[in-house]
């Protein structure tokens, strides 16, 4: 009876055990714009149809499977959302536009009449997003964004900011929640002019306000041409626009670029009219630029796949030296990251790097290749050029060379070039300059030899190459090339 029991309970136990959801075995990359799915599984019942609709209506399965792998490895933060589900349909029916290539790696048909499948599925990048619109943004329960402005007419200020209105009508449009300067003064202090170049502080107040998203417009206009027709004043005017937005979850930057508008041949009555109709179009372009990219970014957060913005300013920096430390930088990067020089000001290198790195990983190569790192955050390394370590430098022997009356560069090239077999012979070392008709050298030589012999045994050594020697010391050397025997070789 008790072993009945315990058999029966056991039966149950895997009858429960079978109605639970198989985690997916399938994995998702992504290679040259295409998501590749690998393992993805879809199955049909055969039931007396023909085989290749059983296949199509098993590989539509599988095609749902793999935008579901591709959500989860690429966007997580789509999954746990109330509309995901439905995105989800929506999507993989679109599978005819999406899918690229799909390729069978085994079939079999069970016992109970349904045909298995396991196959590669290659998904078009730019389609799926495509596909997806502004209904992630819904999903994503509308993403509240920090909309903060600067906005200058003729190098002033604006109250009211043509750039942030437009900028805002776009984004409010799509879905998202706007969080403007004013609304956030009621919960916490904001003073645009003072926040927008501290990071740090940017990421106080964001945090303050819940904003997924900070996006930072920089606009300026101004006249660049005016002219009096028949009594009226008319401006030629132009300005432009660059939006940064920033997801505060992984401190990733999207950049618009920088869209410029004039009026062109519709002067305007005044300044203002045509900064306003040159920054009303070209907002409008660089919102729409980055609205769908914002909502990417906030869905893929948290992504093992996810690129990761860190702001690095390296202090005490020589110019010399930007374009070997971005070099380097670059190699970190990798061909998928990449970085961009914000500004180089006062010894002041500020870099926007972005990468699968983490900002420790970034602060370990920086301290591993001459930087002293002051300050990290996730998003953030501060650091400064160490101090040159003092390099002790054999000590030398030197020798000081002049030869004057040496007539042309050429001439030098072949003197130059026997002073430098003997000098090999000593195994030692020269800097040399010719101007003026004259050669000097500075010869090194190792300490451990008698600098006397050397230095008479050079002198002898260019009286026998036509130098004239009007000195000698154990430290300097002067003579003069003697032409007259140089004419009779035919050298001039």
């Amino acid at each position: 009876m008790i072993r009945n029991r315990i058999l029966i309970s056991f039966c149950v136990v895997i009858f429960i055990i079978s109605l639970l959801p198989v985690p997916s075995t399938a994995q998702a990359v992504i290679e040259k714009g295409m998501y590749i799915v690998d393992g993805i599984k879809g199955s049909a019942e055969v039931n007396n149809r023909k085989q290749n609709t059983v296949r199509e209506e098993a590989k539509r399965m599988a095609y749902r499977e793999a935008v579901d792998q591709i959500f989860s490895e690429f966007m997580p933060n789509l999954r746990d959302k109330t509309g995901y589900s439905n995105l989800l349909e929506k999507v993989a029916s679109k599978y005819s536009s999406l899918v690229k290539n799909f390729t069978i790696n085994d079939e079999k048909i069970d016992e109970n009449g349904i045909l298995h499948i396991v196959g590669t599925c290659k998904i078009s990048e730019s389609a799926l997003k495509s596909s997806i619109g502004q209904d992630i943004v819904k999903v994503l329960d509308n993403p509240r964004i920090l909309l903060l402005v600067d906005e200058k007419v003729s190098g002033k200020s604006q109250g009211s900011s043509t750039t942030h209105r437009i900028t805002r009508q776009v984004f409010e449009k799509a879905g998202y929640t706007i969080v403007t300067p004013d609304q956030a003064k009621k919960i916490i202090d904001v003073d645009t002019s003072k926040i927008l170049g501290d990071q740090k502080k940017l990421y106080e107040v964001a945090r303050a306000l819940r904003a997924d998203i900070i996006i930072i417009g920089k606009a300026s206009a101004g006249a660049f041409a005016k002219q009096k027709v028949y009594g009226v004043m008319l401006y030629g005017v132009s300005g432009s626009v660059s939006l940064r937005a920033i997801v505060t979850q992984t401190s990733q930057e999207i950049n618009s670029g920088t869209f410029s508008a004039s009026t062109g041949r519709k002067p305007a009555g005044s300044v203002g009219e045509g900064a306003s109709r040159c920054l009303s179009s070209s907002a409008s372009k660089a919102a729409s630029q980055i609205l769908n990219k914002v909502a990417y970014g906030v869905a893929s957060a948290g992504s093992r796949h996810n690129d990761v913005t860190i702001n690095i300013k390296l202090s005490n920096v020589i110019f010399s030296d930007v374009e070997n430390i971005e070099r380097k930088l670059r190699e970190l990067a990798g061909e998928t990251g990449e970085i961009f020089e914000r500004s180089y000001k006062d010894n002041l290198l500020e870099i926007v790097f972005t990468s699968k790195n983490t900002a420790r990983e970034v602060a370990s190569f920086l301290s591993s290749n001459g930087f002293n790192v002051t300050s990290m955050t996730n998003w953030a390394i501060d650091a400064v050029v160490q101090q040159e370590k003092k390099v002790i430098v054999p000590k030398t022997t030197i020798i000081n060379v002049k030869i004057v009356d040496v007539p042309s560069f050429r001439k030098s090239g072949e003197l130059e070039n026997l002073i430098n077999q003997f000098i090999r012979s000593y195994n030692g070392e020269y800097l040399a300059k010719y101007q003026d008709k004259t050669l000097e050298l500075v010869v090194n030589f190792p300490e451990n030899l008698d600098v006397s012999k050397i230095a008479k045994d050079f002198a002898a050594f260019l009286e026998d190459n036509k130098v004239e020697i009007e000195g000698v010391s154990p430290s300097f050397i002067a003579g003069k090339l003697i032409k007259e025997e140089e004419k009779r070789r035919g050298l001039w």
